[in-house]
């Protein structure tokens, strides 16, 4: 499942973490992002491209720090983590490997709260291929009183949604789908993220 993020979603709540999570209001030139990223045994299909994806942004998050909740293996002697490893450390990236619980996702997201230092969170899953100015159009609409911002979620093998069918609202969860998988090309304030 490749999937590529762009442009960004406004949520205005402080009770949903998706992919930025809010700790404290920002009082900082340069925000400080971490990006955590949870997976389950994809060392040999998306998780590659996806660390490469975040390693290659225009604006270079803090830290990197992976949760792997598969068979915790140690990737710094794998040949191709290594030269991933590398890249973030070349570009003045931070990269740490957390070995989870085995208690999914979530569970590794909640636990991201509490590692991260910086007061932002990009949350994105190991199947995700973020266009290279994913973090640089999030981190241009952080201001005071938005809780969290998401970008829109795009997959290449399913049929690209009209945003117009879509919906942003908490109340059409369970009927319509979410504006994040739309062909949504500009900032929205939405009551939720997927």
């Amino acid at each position: 499942n490749w999937i590529q993020k762009r442009f960004c979603i406004l949520v205005r709540s402080f009770a949903y973490l998706s992919f930025c999570y809010l700790r404290k209001i920002y009082k900082m030139e340069k925000i400080e992002i971490t990006v955590c990223l949870s997976t389950k045994n994809r060392y040999d299909t998306t998780l590659s491209s996806c660390l490469i994806g975040i390693a290659c942004q225009s604006y270079k998050p803090k830290k990197v720090i992976i949760f792997d909740d598969g068979d915790h293996i140690d990737l710094t002697k794998n040949p191709v983590y290594m030269n991933i490893f590398s890249l973030f450390f070349t570009k003045g990236i931070e990269c740490e490997v957390l070995f989870g619980q085995r208690k999914g996702q979530v569970y590794n997201h909640q636990a991201s709260i509490d590692v991260c230092k910086t007061d932002w969170i990009w949350r994105i899953d190991d199947d995700d291929f973020p266009e290279s100015n994913c973090l640089e159009n999030m981190v241009k609409n952080i201001k005071e009183g938005v809780g969290a911002i998401g970008p829109v979620v795009l997959d290449p093998k399913d049929k690209l949604l009209s945003s117009e069918k879509c919906s942003s609202s908490i109340e059409n969860i369970y009927t319509h789908m979410n504006i994040q998988w739309s062909d949504l090309k500009e900032v929205k304030e939405v009551d939720h993220l997927n």
